[in-house]
């Protein structure tokens, strides 16, 4: 595991030292990926090795923007075989926002559920897009805000016992606390509002209730629980931990 931000320059160098051995021995069939959720400083020593590695690489992924996003939505569904009206297209993006892995999964959805004979319409979008889950989705992230692990717990199976998909769940976890990591550093760098909504694309209500909840969480708080996230998505991906398990589990660990 990488040195936490903070420690000595030492430990940092070290750690790349240690890193840049092990590439060396990397067989052939082997690929290591470092994901972050952040863009990194042109200085950084992972960046760096990349950089200078003869099979590394670095590439920043950039969420797209409102009129991009919408433009990728559209053909999103075209490659589906499907069809979408304007009107759909901006309800879905608003709902959703640019997490592109969810509004893929919404988008499938609603392809399945008008079977191709008409253009999926706004009206669609409203009855099967799952923030008709957002409010017990927020709810969560509220008791987990006030360490109420049980409260948590039983709105995790609720929404599980509706039929809602393990890994689905995750990704909509994933997503809001996202959105808080980003609100909380917008808000303390002095965004008002508006700004914060111009800036992440995000519908009024995910600005205001995540706000609310931002204030629930310390920055370490919630960049301890978004690392336990991402463990938990490899966790199922793998098979190293059944699904649900890895959600108890994840609820467990991160309402302490």
């Amino acid at each position: 595991e990488p040195p936490k931000r903070g420690k000595i320059t030492q430990e940092a160098r070290a750690f790349i030292e240690g890193l840049q051995e092990y590439l060396r021995r990397l067989p052939e069939s082997t690929r290591l990926v470092f994901l972050e959720p952040r863009s990194l400083a042109k200085d950084n020593p992972i960046l760096k090795l990349a950089q200078k590695e003869e099979r590394g690489y670095a590439k920043e992924f950039k969420p797209p923007r409102r009129g991009e996003l919408n433009w990728w939505i559209t053909q999103r569904v075209k490659s589906k075989g499907g069809d979408i009206l304007p009107s759909a297209v901006t309800e879905l993006a608003a709902f959703v926002g640019n997490d592109l892995r969810l509004l893929d999964q919404e988008i499938e959805k609603l392809i399945t559920y008008v079977g191709g004979g008409r253009p999926i319409t706004e009206k669609d979008v409203r009855l099967l897009v799952s923030y008709a889950q957002e409010a017990n989705i927020f709810q969560m992230v509220d008791a987990l805000g006030h360490r109420n692990r049980r409260r948590a717990l039983t709105l995790l199976h609720e929404l599980l016992d509706g039929g809602q998909p393990p890994a689905y769940l995750l990704a909509m976890i994933t997503r809001q606390f996202r959105i808080l990591m980003q609100i909380k550093e917008l808000s303390q760098g002095g965004a008002s509002k508006e700004e914060i909504r111009a800036r992440l694309g995000l519908h009024p209500f995910v600005v205001d209730k995540g706000l609310e909840q931002a204030r629930n969480f310390s920055t370490s708080q919630l960049e301890a629980i978004y690392r336990r996230l991402l463990e938990t998505d490899t966790a199922i991906k793998t098979g190293r931990t059944e699904p649900t398990l890895a959600l108890d589990l994840l609820i467990v660990g991160s309402s302490g």
